[in-house]
Formats: C-alpha cells, sequence, structure tokens
C-alpha cells in the first residue's frame, strides 16, 4: 500500500531550501512502503532548488507527487523540462532578461 506524505504539515507552505526534501526522504524512509504519494495540496512555492531534489527523490524512491497548484506547478515543470534538455554551460557575459509572467518565467527557465 502506498503512503501519502502530506507536504504541507511536513514543511508549511512556503519551501525555499534544497535541505527540506530531507524531512520528505526521511518520511518516506520511515514509512516502510517502497513508494508514496507526495501530496504537495496547500503548498503554495518552493524553490527550484527544492523542486529538483525532490525530484531526485521521487525518481530514486518511485514516488509521485500530486497536487501541485499555481506556482509549486510551475517551477516542478520547469525543474523537469530543464532535466530533459540537459544542462548547458554558457561563457562570457550574461544579459539580464525581463520576465513578464508565470508562462514567460517557465519559457526561460526551461531553456536550462
Amino acid at each position: 500500500m502506498e503512503k501519502s506524505i502530506n507536504v504541507l504539515g511536513l514543511l508549511g507552505s512556503d519551501i525555499r531550501s534544497r535541505s527540506n526534501a530531507g524531512a520528505i526522504e526521511k518520511a518516506i524512509s520511515e514509512s516502510g512502503s517502497t513508494k508514496c504519494i507526495i501530496d504537495m495540496e496547500g503548498v503554495v512555492f518552493v524553490s527550484r532548488s527544492f523542486a529538483d531534489e525532490l525530484l531526485d527523490i521521487c525518481q530514486k524512491n518511485y514516488s509521485t507527487i500530486i497536487n501541485t497548484h499555481g506556482v509549486v506547478d510551475t517551477i516542478i515543470r520547469i525543474v523537469k523540462k530543464s532535466r530533459e534538455s540537459g544542462k548547458k554551460k554558457r561563457k562570457g557575459s550574461e544579459e539580464i532578461v525581463e520576465l513578464q509572467d508565470m508562462v514567460s518565467l517557465e519559457t526561460y527557465f526551461a531553456k536550462f
């Protein structure tokens, strides 16, 4: 049976650090289940680094993320897309890019 992990109850609604994903990994480990459902209901923000770590944990533990909304859903999709395209290193000066909304943010970060 799959265990459900309530991220809002575990970490709160605003998750800004990669290290917070360790609490989810610990909960998965302690669940005794080989596969967990990571429920993001009520979480309104996650950092890109947290999303990256969370996706690593899900892949390693065959877990699934559910109930992502708004910014959380966008950030997780951005990170997934960037993983699919691989990392690219650039040399030289970086340009400043103005982003107008979440769609332009998602499109921009999907390039990396």
